[in-house]
């Protein structure tokens, strides 16, 4: 019998990342309205020091609120610490995200003892590393667990005995991914809408 590895996506997975922008916005509400706020979102570089932005502007700002330990520590879903703590006594577990790896490890700060170094992929593009973490485990049972259809969609394609964990959590959902359209001859393999669902999956 192969040991399984459960590989997590972050931002909407183990991490509320609409709660946490939510947050850092209602902190700039008084000086920009929302859209000026995304606006300013998309030029800041999530990664990068505050101290390389010229203090007093509101790019700053931004930079040091995405940066708060406060926020980022209040907003992992509130099953999240239980859940891996109980899995991770049954399977290894990974991390399978995009973004800036400082920064992403950050949101996790309090959970990261539940994932050995080796097991945890944040890259800029996961199409692209998809093969290679598959192949990583191939002599492991591998479930995924991805708020992204297509993403769930190509790691069937490169290996049909990968199980596919679509997690659709309700607010999120409605408000940001109802243009998700279905793809066509592709089902996961599981529906869920909190990671406590996930737990029989992982047992069986």
């Amino acid at each position: 019998m192969k040991n399984k590895i459960v590989l997590f996506d972050i931002d909407h997975t183990l991490f509320n990342t609409a709660t946490f922008v939510d947050n850092v916005y209602k902190v700039h509400a008084n000086l920009l309205s929302k859209e000026a706020f995304y606006k300013v979102m998309e030029e800041v570089r999530i990664g990068l020091d505050q101290t390389l932005e010229e203090e007093g502007t509101i790019k700053a700002s931004i930079v040091k609120a995405l940066w708060d330990q406060v926020n980022l520590a209040s907003n992992l879903y509130e099953e999240t610490p239980d859940v891996l703590e109980l899995l991770s006594k049954q399977s290894t577990l990974g991390i399978f995200s995009k973004g800036d790896e400082r920064f992403q490890k950050k949101k996790l700060e309090s959970i990261l003892h539940f994932f050995d170094e080796k097991d945890i992929h944040i890259v800029s593009n996961k199409y692209k590393i998809l093969p290679d973490v598959i192949n990583q485990y191939n002599d492991h049972e591998i479930i995924i667990v991805d708020d992204v259809l297509d993403v769930l969609y190509q790691a069937k394609k490169l290996s049909a005995d990968v199980f596919t964990v679509f997690i659709k959590r309700p607010v999120y959902y409605e408000t940001y991914l109802a243009n998700q359209k279905p793809i066509k001859g592709f089902t996961p393999d599981a529906t869920v809408t909190n990671l406590r669902e996930i737990i029989p999956i992982v047992s069986k």
